[in-house]
């Protein structure tokens, strides 16, 4: 058996080994005998006592490994995070780094660790809630699809935004600009013939018939569910160090021309491969802290603040929206620019390939694209 290594060794102490990845293709980290200090190890791992640590010279440094079976080196492979464990159990294949690394970097056909365990439990967490939120929301907007500026409104005040009917026929209204929307927002035709001047149609909205006190208990329950959720994934993300090696933006891609090129490159659907795959690109890091950091969030407040308990709990709310009726507008812009988000997320996994991109969110693991030759 013949896997790459890159890794660096630390000793924790007789119990405890630490395995501190150097790259994202980390093959196989093989627990040492030695108290030095930290090493980096660039060597190939092989199996079943190739010799003591003097075999090869090429090493940068050698460690005796402790007994590793080949499933504990499978577990390890492509790791992209921090791991801790204990000694390995007894009865494994005894594995030595002794040689020199010839190709550490993964190329395009292989199968990497992609995503970590919490990124994909909250991603699947969020499919299930975002979708709730939105279609009880819609139902909740339907008991009065008008929107406005300021502390209040009511029918009779200007909205700014409007969904409704005249003489049988859907219409919406942003400003001044009116669209003929029949058939589709304000006004439906059901199977039967049955008009219906709802706002949006039932097959959008839950529950399906209109119940705004049912809809009202969907949406609360999973708003805090959402919530909850955000802040654990926004804490870990930062205490496994995920924020600063995946999201934030490294200094020589917020430079115009980068920028520019990664535009060009989505605009000619043009998509990473090989190892440039693992990494997102400036496009996917400012967006994706743009809807974890400043869209979810500022969607989770001005919900709060259209609630008149939170309201008299922290007044300050209102004031930082400019009013219910202006965060209940800001509400409802978030939860559209979300919902473009997502439409854009889906087509870019349908044009990468579905297959490999749903895998890697279930199993973590990712076939990297081949290069063209």
């Amino acid at each position: 058996m013949e896997i790459n290594s890159t890794c660096r060794f630390e000793r924790m102490d007789a119990q405890h080994y630490s395995y501190l990845p150097m790259v994202a293709d980390t093959a196989v980290y093989v627990a040492g005998q030695s108290a030095a200090p930290a090493k980096d190890i660039r060597c190939q791992v092989q199996g079943n006592d190739v010799g003591g640590s003097n075999d090869s010279d090429a090493c940068q440094e050698t460690f005796i490994g402790e007994p590793i079976c080949e499933h504990c080196a499978n577990t390890y492979q492509h790791g992209q995070f921090r791991k801790r464990r204990r000694r390995p159990r007894q009865g494994c294949v005894k594995m030595t780094a002794v040689q020199p690394l010839e190709n550490s970097v993964p190329q395009g056909g292989d199968l990497v660790y992609r995503h970590r365990l919490s990124t994909r439990i909250w991603h699947w967490i969020n499919v299930v809630v975002l979708f709730t939120l939105l279609m009880s929301g819609l139902m909740i907007f339907n008991a009065h699809p008008r929107l406005y500026w300021g502390e209040y409104g009511a029918n009779t005040d200007p909205a700014w935004f409007e969904i409704g009917s005249r003489d049988g026929e859907g219409y919406t209204r942003i400003g001044t600009i009116e669209m003929n929307t029949a058939g589709i927002l304000g006004s439906q035709t059901a199977g039967d013939g049955r008009t219906s001047n709802l706002a949006f149609p039932g097959w959008a909205t839950l529950p399906t018939g209109y119940n705004l006190g049912l809809a009202r208990r969907w949406h609360l329950t999973f708003a805090w569910a959402f919530s909850l959720s955000l802040i654990l994934y926004m804490v870990w993300s930062f205490v496994n160090g995920h924020f600063r090696r995946d999201l934030l933006p490294k200094t020589t891609e917020i430079t115009p021309q980068h920028i520019w090129s990664d535009i060009k490159s989505h605009a000619r659907l043009r998509f990473p491969r090989g190892a440039a795959a693992l990494n997102y690109n400036i496009l996917q890091k400012t967006s994706y802290i743009g809807v974890i950091f400043v869209l979810i969030p500022a969607m989770i407040l001005t919900g709060l603040t259209m609630s008149p308990s939170m309201d008299a709990t922290w007044p300050w709310l209102l004031d930082l929206f400019g009013g219910r009726q202006s965060a209940r507008s800001i509400h409802f812009i978030t939860a559209t620019l979300l919902v473009l988000f997502i439409l854009v997320h889906l087509i870019m996994v349908l044009l990468a390939g579905p297959f490999n991109e749903v895998r890697s969110m279930i199993t973590g693991r990712f076939r990297l694209p081949r290069e063209k030759r």
